[in-house]
């Protein structure tokens, strides 16, 4: 009696879908290490050295970058809402969970940000947490960094808003064939115009916003949580009060620097990610599924998944 051959059993979609995902993500990040690395030569002093080596400060902004890519997996869908409008999509999505990870997760990389600028920035910038003014002066809190800090927040806030309402996280299909250099690059670079546009305006608008919103209802508060924080730390006359606000100018000219470079990053990640991950779903030009012993069950296991995305 001849033995009875089980029926071979097809590979799940997500198998063939998951290795192609990671090398687009691999791809995704090398060009922004190289984004990274010439914010960092920025950041750094102008030396032979420092042009060549600035490695630790490139990995250090690639965190910031990180950021944005967790968010990016994590909220992934494919095609737009069904709103009237991206008002609609934004005030819809507003409760949602969706919302508050954008949130947590800008505020984390312009934190960070901020902090590699704030270590890295020249004495002259006068960026330490306390000002020991002269010999027969008292210490006092420094309100430099605690402007500065408060602004790349609030730009964070900015960059949530507009991620929300633009629809960042959607994916749609390009017609591209996937791992062809000369493709990604020309399509970053037609984009280049517009991520510009975004980095300067909003930029811009949130360092005229943010320092009015900080002068008129947020010194004060900030002052006294940066005050209870250093007082731990640093020995401190009691009771102090905001001084005269010195060098704002100065100060703002800085973040209009800084948060241009890091809202560039930040949609330089949001574009490279969504060249790379919209790239239709092949190999070699086949289907991902052309190695599978049976590549239409595989196919239909995907059709048929839970998840949007294998879908």
């Amino acid at each position: 009696m001849a033995d009875i051959q089980k029926p071979v059993l097809a590979r799940p979609y997500r198998n063939f879908l998951t290795p192609a995902l990671h090398r687009r993500f691999t791809h995704a990040a090398l060009f922004t290490l190289a984004v990274c690395y010439v914010e960092a030569l920025w950041m750094g002093e102008w030396s032979l050295f420092r042009m060549w080596f600035p490695l630790f400060r490139t990995a250090m902004i690639f965190i910031s970058s990180l950021a944005v890519y967790v968010l990016r997996i994590g909220n992934l869908h494919v095609g737009t809402y069904s709103t009237t409008s991206s008002f609609e999509t934004f005030w819809r999505r507003l409760l949602q969970m969706d919302t508050l990870q954008a949130l947590i997760w800008y505020t984390f990389s312009a934190w960070w940000f901020s902090e590699i600028y704030v270590w890295s920035a020249p004495a002259e910038a006068r960026l330490w947490w306390v000002d020991y003014g002269q010999p027969y002066e008292r210490s006092r809190l420094n309100e430099r960094p605690i402007y500065l800090r408060t602004m790349f927040l609030f730009l964070a806030l900015t960059q949530s808003v507009f991620h929300l309402r633009g629809e960042y996280d959607k994916v749609s299909l390009l017609p591209h064939n996937p791992g062809l250099l000369q493709q990604h690059l020309s399509w970053i670079k037609s984009m280049g115009p517009k991520m510009l546009h975004h980095a300067v305006s909003r930029t811009a608008s949130c360092a005229l916003a943010g320092s009015i919103l900080y002068l008129v209802f947020f010194r004060r508060l900030v002052w006294d949580l940066t005050f209870s924080f250093v007082g731990y730390f640093y020995t401190l006359q009691r009771n102090q009060r905001p001084p005269v606000i010195g060098g704002l100018m100065d100060m703002i000219g800085r973040f209009l620097i800084e948060g241009f470079l890091l809202e560039l990053l930040w949609e330089f990640c949001n574009t490279v990610f969504t060249d790379h991950v919209a790239e239709e779903p092949l190999k070699r030009g086949q289907p991902l599924t052309n190695d599978s012993s049976d590549p239409n069950g595989s196919l239909l296991q995907g059709l048929r998944a839970k998840k949007e995305v294998p879908r």
